[in-house]
């Protein structure tokens, strides 16, 4: 790979690392701090629904 593309790509790996991992910390608080199942079952429709509405954005967005 071209020295003036690795900068590029090292950057955006790290960010999508550094991304990753926050995410799923976030996640992973929300559900710990959520006692009850119907606020636990609530977050998990979210989550459920946030992930379908990327999908369809990214599969009719070409």
């Amino acid at each position: 790979m071209e020295k003036s593309l690795q900068e590029p790509f090292i950057s955006k790996l790290l960010f999508g690392a550094v991304f990753a991992v926050h995410s799923s910390l976030h996640s992973y608080l929300i559900i710990s701090y959520a006692k009850s199942d119907g606020v636990s079952m609530d977050v998990g429709f979210y989550y459920m629904s946030n992930a379908m509405g990327r999908l369809l954005g990214t599969v009719l967005s070409g």
